[in-house]
């Protein structure tokens, strides 16, 4: 390898290139278990992160897909409101959310009374505090039936102006499915794009082998590195779905900044994403020191109360208002070169 740094020789890193080869390998022989995809990515990550300092490179330049990479780019980048009951911590976690980013992603199940409820507390809230634009994406975990799906078409009628994105309201494995249901899923994505809302994938999707038979069912997916096994199962598998052309999200699980910062490497392919896993972990949990930051709100530059066990996000407010809850990614030397604006 060459790196974009000057130094042609980097044998101290030979190991890592070992380690990598070694479960491609692994993979190449059909030995591979879907369960190890989350630890790989961890360990991959490690690796390209120690590959990059050693050889002054970018992770372009560290996997070889440097004319892979589209040019950085902003996009937005949603936080999650998890499902609860209490709907003063769903307005406290909206509250919170809206000062980092004006997109929000809601978890709801098939309750219908309780997600009205939800709906309702977010909407308050999000009129009363926040003077532009809020968008949100429903999440419903692959919880709905199709018949719930269509129930569910009627309630959000009352928030189109603020629903953009459905995720994975169908079941896990669609090929389990019946043909009748498969017909009644891709009904559903007909009816949701007259109302201009998209439907992703995300609990359907792991590996690249899984895009193909998504695409009748939703416009776009979500891929996550802990998922596809590392950022180089993550490029393949939104690579495969750009040929398709599905709409591309990344997203992450509750992970440190490591993760979260080569996540976002892969968001500048993207519409949307969500990057906000290591946002849910304390500071003695955060071991990974560089990568990116957020922005946040202009209008909450000053201290506000987060939620118990979150980061102090509010020392630094964002200078540049358009780049408020959007992720910025610089292909840079010496690591991952990362930043959420």
């Amino acid at each position: 390898m060459s790196g974009e740094g000057g130094s042609e020789e980097c044998s101290q890193v030979g190991a890592g290139y070992v380690m990598l080869t070694a479960m491609d390998n692994i993979k190449k022989r059909g030995e591979w278990r879907r369960e190890w995809n989350q630890p790989a990515n961890g360990l991959e990550c490690a690796i390209f992160d120690y590959l990059c300092h050693s050889c002054d490179t970018s992770l372009a330049g560290a996997i070889g897909e440097s004319t892979l990479l589209p040019s950085p780019s902003p996009s937005p980048s949603f936080y999650t409101v998890s499902i609860s009951e209490d709907m003063d911590t769903i307005a406290s976690v909206t509250r919170f959310g809206l000062t980092l980013t004006p997109y929000l992603k809601i978890k709801l199940n098939d309750d219908l009374a309780l997600c009205k409820r939800i709906l309702n507390t977010m909407e308050s809230v999000c009129a009363s505090s926040s003077s532009q634009p809020v968008y949100w994406a429903i999440d419903a975990n692959a919880a709905w039936s199709a018949a719930f799906s269509r129930q569910f078409l009627d309630v959000l009628a009352s928030y189109r102006h603020r629903v953009i994105i459905l995720e994975q309201p169908f079941p896990v494995s669609m090929q389990e499915v019946s043909d009748v249901e498969q017909k009644e899923w891709k009904l559903l994505k007909e009816e949701v794009s007259k109302m201009g809302i998209r439907i992703f994938a995300d609990e359907s999707v792991r590996v690249v082998d899984d895009v193909d038979a998504l695409s009748p069912f939703c416009h776009g997916v979500n891929v996550k590195l802990d998922k596809a096994g590392g950022i180089r199962g993550g490029l393949e598998a939104l690579l495969r779905a750009r040929e398709l052309g599905l709409e591309l999200w990344v997203g992450i699980m509750v992970s440190s900044t490591l993760s979260c910062s080569y996540a976002a490497h892969l968001h500048c392919f993207t519409s949307f994403g969500d990057l906000d896993g290591e946002e849910l972990l304390k500071l003695e949990s955060q071991p990974f020191t560089a990568g990116y930051v957020w922005n946040h709100s202009v209008e909450e530059g000053s201290k506000s109360g987060g939620l118990p066990g979150m980061r102090d996000l509010y020392a630094d407010a964002a200078k540049d208002g358009r780049a408020y809850g959007k992720i910025e990614v610089f292909h840079s030397r010496a690591g991952c070169g990362a930043l959420v604006k």
